[in-house]
């Protein structure tokens, strides 16, 4: 093994282990039983609500393949304090063979049907 893979199965251990920046959350597949996971979540876009408050609706995370192989559009993920944010597998960033960035929305997407 070269310095090149080492240093990336060094990252990804550091940035996966809850001691060091992961974090605890629960993933649920659309219509599948939750599993916890150890995830490296990263805030990202907010909006200003009513009253000035600020409410994001946008984030991501890096999610280890060994406990999700395939995130998928409607899927949940729970973070350890409640918050619940859904997957959105339109817009899925990349990753490796050993991880994937995942887009995350505050709410789920919309499903249209045609009437």
């Amino acid at each position: 093994m070269g310095l090149k893979e080492q240093m990336a199965i060094d990252a990804r251990t550091v940035f996966l282990n809850p001691g060091d920046f992961g974090v605890e959350a629960t993933y649920t597949a659309k219509g599948g039983q939750p599993v916890p996971v150890t995830i490296n979540f990263r805030r990202g876009a907010t909006l200003l609500g009513a009253g000035g408050a600020m409410i994001e609706t946008e984030a991501s995370c890096v999610i280890a393949r060994s406990e999700v192989a395939e995130p998928g559009s409607g899927d949940v993920l729970r973070l350890a304090d409640g918050e619940t944010w859904f997957i959105d597998a339109d817009a899925l960033r990349g990753g490796d063979e050993n991880s994937r960035h995942v887009a995350l929305r505050k709410e789920p997407l919309p499903t249209f049907r045609r009437s």
